[in-house]
């Protein structure tokens, strides 16, 4: 019977949607890794695809990712007899516990294990592609799949599924079953970087992991290339060790799930009985209904709409508050950041001062991944409730507009939203206590981490609500937004951010300059994405399920009735908002500034080396003297540089042509003269100038270059954001005030597999420890050289320069300062 069982439960999973899904997108993950060049999954810079390491960590990653799947499976094995109303049924058949409980754990266990075989008929398939380019493969073996499968990933499979299919038989609770998984990996995630400068604690860690991440990494850190390539770990040490323990408490808990079972279905035949009696306590406590008085005439005004919206806000935020699971969850976030921000502070053996301002982004790190997966479990029982509940047709009999239904979910999604940010909050400002600092900033807390990650998490939890309203199953809209998340996070199709949803520029945080202007460009695109998500919850307005047809097609036929009113002032309001916001960010990204994807600046990186790498080995004169003018213009980020350098020949050969480059982008050379030459090649795309001497610097000559250049900031970029130049902190190195003369190696490819990849012969060229004359190239410093640097800002700021300070007055304003070398320095 245990046998039957577990096949019943094995056929019935197997016309689960999100089975199918999961096994589809898993192979193509891996014929795609396999095949196109530049998707790197478990493989790192030098080793191959296909490499016995590669095949160790996709084996892992897939695991890790299938807790999100196993989640279904597992636990819908446990809860789907009381859903279904036939537990009585199955209780009165003559089915041992035994059997009950482990056949449809196997039957659950095994279709999880299914899913894994993808893993190995993706990489043989992408191997065998005819454009996958074969200098990147090496033999598919045997041992090193079935190594990563018995080893990693079928144990941790049984890890999770035995440990969410006993709290589910315990709790008879998919909420709780949620937490589980919450809880399996944030305890991963706190555990991967935790202990990294405490060498006695990393082997306590690495046993305590759950997934044997990082017990692999610990057995395989001072592997080469070569042995990860080939070489398998042994099945000793911390790596064992962490198997076995985790099999065990997996075995155990099994055990409990047995042992438990009878009291959970005693305590569901409790429920059951309470029900019933709750209900002939009322029917017989019930007054009959008096018909003299008439009832009250019903309302349609905005009024009664107001009063209708409160009231479902009300019962959908109390449905959240009022759960125990809320609770646990935030207990939890409590521990978790309490535990990372412990653990993991200055891991390098650097306390910082624990200022607002450096504590935001550490507590972002530290309970990043939590929010993502509360957003996406959050979303289905909301939208799914009352129909797992069986009470979807009352519900849906009364008189409210759909978009009522939505706009109150969404309330009480962005009410654990907040609870799980504020929770942080209290956990960061517990550390900071802790740490004898007591200048507590909450609104810095408040403006610059509470109100923008809720924002951007409600924006994912818009898509997650649609992609919900218009899913067949709860389980298939979990799948889809777990993918998406996924793929959001290790794929790079898509790196515009107008594109790439949710996508932001970097807002970075200092106790000097605060957020700068950074914030500007983050809430234009955030308006940008706001207006889209808004877009989204109309749409699931629009298609929302009402009554017992549920089909998506005659859903859709209704949506020309239902667009019209709010409805259709809300959507062409946020169209509006989508373009205006959407123009002005194209605007500053591609417009003010230059955006170039990975691959165009990967081709723009191959074409300069093909102009100019020929030039490498030309002699070049050395900076032997650099006077320099900055002016700091702060408020307007921008800076006026005007200057001289005296070039001399230190090398052996005449020199005919000097070289000059500008080596940062925001930088702009307005005027540049090199005394007794001419300019032979102006070069805009790469910002290169060659200068033709009349007369070859003989070895000693010097001759002088003169020069007027511009750094400015206009508007925001894509991603990185400029942080050399801002209102209050200004750090600039010579090279991005002033030009560089010689040939630079720099925006070169030097990684190998990319420079095979896009066709690059070489390498780029490295001198030995023994060659000092390498010294003297421009590459890797050049010769040393007196300075005089003058330094003016604004009156309120202080000016710092190599060098003694000569002189330091205000003028007008102005605050203007000189520093003089006494001794020669790197230009």
């Amino acid at each position: 019977m245990l046998l039957k069982i577990a096949a019943f439960e094995f056929r019935y999973l197997l016309r689960n949607p999100l089975l199918w899904i999961t096994a589809f997108l898993t192979l193509l993950l891996f014929v795609v890794g396999m095949s196109v060049e530049g998707f790197e999954l478990g493989s790192e810079g030098g080793l191959l695809e296909n490499s016995a390491y590669a095949i160790l960590r996709n084996y892992l990653m897939v695991s890790m990712f299938f807790v999100f799947v196993t989640t279904s499976f597992v636990a819908n094995a446990v809860i789907r007899d009381e859903q279904t109303g036939f537990a009585p049924i199955i209780g009165s058949l003559r089915i041992t516990k035994f059997e009950y409980v482990f056949g449809r754990f196997l039957g659950a266990f095994a279709i999880c294990a299914l899913c894994l075989l993808a893993v190995p008929l993706g990489v043989v398939l992408g191997t065998s592609m005819p454009w996958a380019d074969v200098t990147q493969l090496g033999p598919n073996r045997l041992s090193d799949h079935l190594f990563a499968l018995l080893l990693l990933a079928l144990p941790n499979v049984y890890i999770h599924s035995a440990i969410l299919f006993t709290l589910a038989t315990i709790t008879r609770s998919m909420m709780a079953t949620y937490l589980g998984v919450i809880g399996m990996v944030s305890a991963f995630l706190m555990l991967q970087g935790s202990f990294t400068d405490r060498p006695t604690l990393k082997a306590v860690a690495s046993l305590l992991e759950p997934f044997g991440a990082r017990a692999l990494n610990d057995a395989t850190l001072y592997w080469t290339v070569a042995e990860r390539n080939t070489t398998l770990p042994a099945i000793s040490g911390v790596l064992l060790h962490n198997r076995l323990l985790w099999v065990s408490i997996a075995t155990v808990s099994l055990a409990l799930a047995w042992f438990l079972t009878s009291r959970a279905q005693r305590g569901v035949a409790r429920v059951v009985r309470k029900k019933q009696q709750l209900a002939e306590r009322a029917a017989g406590d019930a007054q009959p209904v008096r018909t003299g008085a008439p009832l009250p005439a019903p309302r349609h005004d905005n009024a009664g709409g107001r009063a209708q919206l409160f009231m479902r806000i009300r019962f959908e935020v109390w449905q959240v508050v009022s759960s125990p699971a809320l609770a646990l969850l935030l207990a939890w976030g409590l521990f978790t950041t309490l535990f990372v921000l412990i653990t993991q502070r200055d891991p390098d053996g650097r306390p910082t001062y624990p200022t607002t301002l450096t504590m935001i982004p550490e507590i972002e790190e530290a309970f990043f991944i939590i929010p993502l997966i509360v957003v996406i479990y959050y979303a289905g029982e909301l939208v799914w409730r009352e129909r797992d509940r069986r009470m979807h047709e009352i519900i849906d009999a009364a008189p409210l507009p759909n978009w009522m239904f939505v706009a109150s979910k969404a309330s009480a999604l962005a009410m654990v939203l907040l609870s799980l940010l504020v929770i942080n909050v209290l956990a960061s400002v517990l550390v900071q206590l802790s740490l004898d600092y007591t200048h507590l900033e909450i609104g810095k807390y408040l403006l610059w981490y509470v109100l923008p990650n809720a924002w951007d998490m409600m924006i994912l939890a818009a898509l997650a609500v649609f992609v919900q309203s218009i899913s067949p199953h709860k389980a298939v809209g979990w799948g889809i937004m777990v993918l998406f998340v996924l793929w959001t996070q290790i794929g790079s199709a898509i790196q515009h951010n107008l594109l790439k949803f949710g996508g932001l520029p970097w807002m970075p945080l200092s106790d000097m300059n605060g957020a700068g202007s950074y914030w500007q460009g983050a809430w234009t695109l955030r308006l940008y994405w706001g207006a889209i998500a808004a877009l989204l919850l109309v749409v699931a307005h629009l298609v929302w399920r009402r009554g017992a047809d549920v089909r998506l097609k005659s859903r859709a036929a209704r949506v020309p009735q239902r667009f019209v009113g709010a409805a259709a002032w809300v959507a062409g309001a946020a169209l509006v908002t989508v373009t205006a916001s959407g123009a002005y960010g194209y605007f500053n990204i591609n417009v003010l500034n230059e955006y170039r994807s990975a691959d165009e600046a990967d081709q723009w990186a191959v074409t300069f080396e093909q102009k100019y790498r020929q030039y490498y080995d030309l002699p070049q004169p050395m900076i032997a003297h650099l006077t320099l003018d900055v002016a700091l213009h702060p408020e307007q980020r921008r800076a006026e540089m005007s200057g001289a350098y005296v070039l001399r020949n230190l090398t052996s050969q005449r020199v005919t042509e000097v070289h000059v480059r500008l080596l940062d982008e925001e930088l702009t050379l307005t005027r540049s003269a090199i005394e007794g030459a001419s300019l032979s090649l102006d070069d805009p795309e790469f910002n290169y100038r060659i200068y033709r001497l009349d007369a070859p610097m003989q070895p000693g000559d010097e001759r002088t270059m003169t020069f007027e250049a511009v750094r400015s900031i206009h508007g925001f970029r894509n991603s990185a954001q400029d942080t050399r130049l801002v209102a209050n902190g200004t750090f600039l190195d010579t090279y991005q005030i002033a030009p560089f003369v010689g040939i630079s190696m720099a925006g070169m490819i030097s990684d190998p597999d990319k420079r095979r990849e896009l066709g690059l012969a070489g390498g780029i060229p490295r001198p030995t420890l023994e060659d000092t004359a390498a010294t003297e190239h421009p590459s890797f410093g050049g010769s040393w050289a007196m300075t005089d640097i003058t330094v003016s800002t604004i009156a309120d700021q202080t000016p710092l320069a190599p060098g003694r300070k000569v002189s330091d007055s205000t003028i007008d304003g102005r605050r203007i300062a000189r520093f003089v070398s006494e001794s020669p320095v790197r230009p």
